[in-house]
């Protein structure tokens, strides 16, 4: 029980140590704007842009993981698909992804931009979610400075 004590802080430490998934900040500028401005931020970097809808202010980008880790777990999952005849589930797709939200809440707020990293995993058959890199975490953080200056509000 003694153990147990100990260890329940350290865990809720470490947790909430970790890098957030969103980021929301209070944009000066018009919605029309601070969208146009995260479009273009998602473009530089290199993102695919799968979703852009301009009435509701919703923005999608997706950038397949790649490099050496990416290429040598890409062997190892072929490998074990070889091994297990197939059982394994086959080859699957990882992709960085990002949305961003612009809209606009009530007073003192105002119009506000969010984004969130997401990890997306493609499958033959399947599509799930994993725990976002810190590279896409970083650029979830770059598109708020970028877009919408001023103190970043984290969740």
């Amino acid at each position: 029980m003694r153990f147990l004590r100990s260890i329940i802080p350290v865990a809720l430490v470490l947790t909430a140590c970790g890098a957030p998934n969103s980021y929301t900040r209070a944009t000066p500028y018009p919605l029309r704007d601070a969208f146009g401005c995260a479009l273009a931020q998602l473009q530089t970097l290199e993102y695919d842009v799968v979703l852009a809808d301009t009435v509701g202010g919703l923005l999608q980008g997706r950038r397949e993981i790649t490099g050496i880790r990416e290429t040598a777990r890409r062997a190892g999952a072929a490998a074990t698909e070889v091994i297990t005849v197939g059982l394994a589930g086959g080859p699957r797709t990882r992709y960085d992804e990002l949305t961003v939200f612009v809209y606009t809440r009530p007073y003192p707020e105002g119009n506000t931009l969010e984004t969130t990293s997401g990890m997306l995993i493609v499958g033959d058959q399947d599509r799930t979610r994993g725990t976002p890199s810190d590279h896409v975490r970083g650029d979830a953080r770059a598109i708020v400075d970028r877009c919408a200056p001023g103190t970043t509000s984290r969740r």
